[in-house]
């Protein structure tokens, strides 16, 4: 997964259009938010997580290429993604309402 998002980073990201610099996004309270999210992001999937070889060489790759937005939303969502599916299996989730019928739970994979 990590892979789709280097290439969507290194192929479409150049691409799109660029975000005028407002002043807004200088201000103390902005620059405190981004550095608690990025830390927050380095912590969870860069240390904690199980995965975190995967996310370090996409971090790295695209850290090579000045692609820090890229990849804070790269693994944002890669972490949702994945602790959303381990949680599926291990039925842990929400249930979604989008089907008249539900069907019956599959067993669980044996770990």
């Amino acid at each position: 997964m990590y892979a789709r998002y280097l290439y969507q980073m290194r192929h479409t990201h150049p691409h799109r259009l660029p975000v005028p610099r407002t002043s807004p996004r200088y201000r103390p309270t902005a620059l405190l938010r981004g550095a608690r999210i990025t830390a927050t992001t380095l912590w969870h999937c860069g240390i904690r997580a199980p995965y975190r070889a995967d996310f370090r060489r996409m971090a790295t790759a695209a850290l090579r290429h000045g692609q820090v937005e890229g990849m804070l939303w790269a693994a944002i969502a890669g972490h949702h993604l994945i602790t959303y599916a381990q949680e599926a299996l291990a039925d842990r989730t929400e249930k979604t309402f989008y089907a008249d019928t539900m069907p019956e739970p599959t067993p669980s994979l044996p770990q």
